[in-house]
């Protein structure tokens, strides 16, 4: 019994360190995204410079804030889908 727990523990300390170091690797994605962006981008203004440059990092926390909420509304959403479900095949109203 103590060696599967602590045979739990290492694999989830290891899917943590892996978790840390996909986030870093897509934060250094973000971060050369950035830097190509601004290279070339098709203006000498320097405004449109800085909004090529900043877009990747817009787009990456757009999609990471739709994540996040379309993950709590299904968190919320799904087991009140499961309700009506079971209320329905026991021919009762939720």
């Amino acid at each position: 019994m103590q060696k599967a727990i602590k045979e739990l523990a290492q694999a989830l300390a290891a899917q943590a360190d892996d978790a840390r170091k996909s986030k870093r690797w897509q934060r250094g994605g973000v971060l050369l995204n950035m830097i190509s962006a601004g290279l070339s981008a098709p203006t000498k203004a320097q405004a449109g410079i800085i909004a090529a440059t900043a877009s990747p990092t817009l787009s990456y926390e757009i999609g990471h804030t739709k994540n996040t909420m379309l993950k709590a509304h299904l968190h919320i959403s799904l087991p009140m889908q499961y309700w009506e479900l079971w209320c329905a095949t026991a021919g009762t109203t939720p």
